[in-house]
């Protein structure tokens, strides 16, 4: 039996595809006391040149099909280059003799409640951003996707754009609905359907499930039976 799930659509168009899930990474933001804090400083400063390049490359794929400048990459790298906030973090681990994890999520979240005009999401992009790099690991592994996917994400950034393979993506579904014009803008320009603030679509949906999302009604199918799937690619 299928069962169906539903969020805001951006469009009115209708796709069938298997689900390709992204959830965020969880990070250990667990207190260690070390004794290398000059380390620990290193890996912060080599994380950060990363996450400068990082932008950069994400600035120079969107810039290939959004004819309009966005702002968020220079802000990020602004940021990135933000002395204030590097020197707190490398202080936090100098003087707490912290993990430089534990000492940019400390900061971080003291920042967001400091600076009353900068966006918490847009902080916490960028700690992500930051985190990743410092982890060495990528943002998002998409590299081995050679098929048509919707892809399931918790929420939508032109960060998770620049690291999905826009050949492969057919339809976007989300949980929440905070990047509503970025994920119109993505989806619009691809010419493909998208639904977002399902509020469960990461933990409804799981890798590889058949789905239709209904772009009219604003519907995500999950494992349709056979005669709602023939009823939709009879449409």
């Amino acid at each position: 039996m299928s069962t169906w799930i539903k969020g805001i659509p951006t469009s009115e168009k209708i796709v069938i595809g298997k689900a390709y899930c992204v959830k965020k990474r969880r990070v250990d933001y667990t207190k260690r006391i070390v004794t290398d804090t000059d380390e620990q400083v290193k890996r912060l400063f080599v994380s950060i040149n990363e996450a400068i390049q990082f932008v950069k490359n994400v600035q120079e794929y969107i810039q290939t099909f959004f004819d309009e400048e966005k702002p968020i990459y220079e802000d990020l790298l602004l940021l990135f280059q933000n002395r204030e906030l590097i020197d707190s973090i490398k202080q936090v681990i100098e003087v707490d003799h912290v993990n430089a994890e534990f000492a940019i999520q400390e900061v971080m979240e003291t920042f967001s409640h400091l600076k009353d005009e900068v966006d918490v999401t847009f902080l916490q992009e960028a700690e992500n951003i930051l985190l990743a790099c410092l982890e060495n690991k990528p943002i998002l592994n998409h590299s081995l996707i050679m098929e048509e996917v919707i892809l399931v994400t918790e929420d939508f950034s032109p960060i998770v754009a620049s690291q999905f393979n826009r050949k492969y993506c057919i339809g976007i579904v989300t949980d929440y609905d905070f990047q509503f014009s970025n994920v119109s803008l993505f989806s619009q320009s691809l010419h493909i359907p998208a639904i977002i603030g399902t509020n469960c679509a990461t933990t409804e949906i799981l890798n590889g499930d058949l789905l239709i999302l209904d772009g009219e009604t604003g519907q995500v199918h999950i494992n349709p039976t056979e005669e709602l799937l023939n009823q939709y690619k009879s449409k």
